[in-house]
């Protein structure tokens, strides 16, 4: 029995009826993306968030990375809850198309991400990388692009 309770109704509230987020869908950044989309995407985050990201809490808190050789060695539960995430592209969520993405809102990328974090903070720590690569990109120069930004998304 996982620790994380969600609570996606309060979450679609807020996006749909409160913030109305749909009347950006289909239209700028935001062509690809419609409102079954965008619910389908929470349903499915809140499983990963339930199951396998929250099943490696414990485990991701208490038990700390090896150092061994330059190589970093992380809990089981971390992995697991680490492979779900990037088998299911859930980290293409916050980039825009361009870089892999597919062209969600941000309110929706945070909605999706405040559930993982709940049930697992530690995993989610280490999903950072295209977070990273969406708020530099339209910043650097094409070196930096191709040294800092491409691995972000590929790592």
């Amino acid at each position: 029995m996982t620790h994380y309770k969600s609570n996606l109704r309060d979450i679609e509230f807020n996006l749909f009826e409160v913030f109305r987020v749909q009347e950006y869908f289909g239209q700028g950044p935001f062509s690809h993306m419609d409102h079954d989309t965008a619910r389908g995407v929470l349903q499915e985050v809140e499983r990963l968030a339930l199951n396998t990201f929250s099943d490696g809490f414990v485990e991701g808190d208490r038990t700390p990375l090896k150092l061994e050789d330059g190589n970093v060695t992380v809990p089981k539960g971390i992995s697991k809850a680490l492979d779900a995430y990037f088998r299911g592209g859930w980290h293409q969520m916050s980039l825009p198309e361009d870089l892999g993405g597919f062209g969600s809102t941000p309110s929706l990328t945070w909605a999706a991400t405040a559930m993982l974090l709940g049930a697992n903070p530690a995993a989610l720590m280490y999903c950072a990388g295209p977070f990273f690569a969406a708020i530099a990109e339209p910043l650097v120069t094409p070196e930096q692009r191709a040294r800092w930004v491409k691995p972000w998304v590929e790592r």
